[in-house]
């Protein structure tokens, strides 16, 4: 039997309420249970191999699995509770670290998935904060640190389009 993207977040969302209103950990729970995320940062230099992980064609973005659970639930199913994230990282707008990040790494114009891995690394630290209790450390800035993906993807494209 072929599983999709899409009954794989379902699955996640009629398991757990938990994951129905945090985009965040629906995508870890969803690299968790069909990518194996505990294993991957367990081995040696995992930030590497988390980006490894993420780069590759088989997980689809944090903003795929997001408009999945959007569309699941526009069917009334799996319906969670919208709630705030407070971010922790404000010392530099999204906007200029995005700036310099397309500035001084050309190869993360066109790929959302390294500018958002780029953005962890520069501006968060994540491959130092990997280096003791990966995963555990790696979830914390996720869901605590890191800004959404599709908000570094909303200021990548705006800053193109102004440029264009």
């Amino acid at each position: 039997m072929v599983v999709n993207t899409t009954q794989q977040v379902e699955f996640l969302l009629k398991s757990s309420k938990g994951l129905r209103s945090n985009d965040m950990k629906l995508w870890i729970a969803y690299l968790v249970m069909f990518h194996d995320l505990q294993t991957v940062v367990a081995k040696k230099k995992p930030y590497e191999q988390f980006k490894k992980l993420v780069l590759s064609d088989d997980v689809p973005s944090m903003e795929t699995i997001r408009r999945t659970r959007q569309k699941i639930q526009s069917t009334g199913k799996y319906v969670g509770v919208k709630t705030k994230r407070k971010k922790t990282y404000q010392e530099f707008t999204t906007k200029s670290c995005v700036v310099h990040l397309l500035k001084h790494h050309k190869e993360t114009r066109k790929n959302d998935k390294l500018l958002w891995l780029e953005f962890l690394n520069t501006f968060l630290n994540l491959e130092n904060k990997l280096k003791h209790n990966s995963y555990e450390r790696l979830c914390e800035v996720l869901l605590q640190e890191a800004p959404a993906f599709s908000s570094i993807v909303r200021v990548r494209q705006s800053l193109q389009r102004k440029s264009a």
